[in-house]
């Protein structure tokens, strides 16, 4: 690490931590502040050390379903792959402004 960030991240993890946050919610937040800032090895890490996040405590209650649809921003399959996501094939959508989303990611051009 860069020398003297150690000890400020010691103590911002320390009052978090005390705030009464829950726990898995720190590590989605801290994944997908990782996923936005680029950190491979820290989005590879949080996924592999997380407890089961709340979305895996609700796949987990779900046993038998037919289907458990989600729907993710770009860039998040490989997280949602760990809880047993697929990407679907076959949905379609209507959008307020579908050339921003095309760009974003969100959508896909044409039929």
């Amino acid at each position: 690490m860069l020398g003297g960030v150690n000890e400020p991240i010691r103590q911002l993890l320390a009052a978090t931590r005390s705030a009464g946050v829950e726990q898995a919610s720190l590590e989605l937040v801290h994944l997908r502040a990782s996923q936005i800032t680029g950190c491979s090895w820290c989005v590879s890490y949080g996924a592999r050390n997380m407890r089961p996040s709340p979305l895996g405590r609700l796949v987990g209650l779900a046993p038998g379903h037919k289907k458990i649809i989600l729907y993710a921003n770009p860039g998040t399959e490989a997280f949602y792959g760990t809880l047993g996501f697929l990407r679907i094939s076959t949905a379609m959508a209507i959008w307020h402004d579908p050339s921003s989303a095309i760009e974003f990611g969100l959508l896909s051009p044409g039929p």
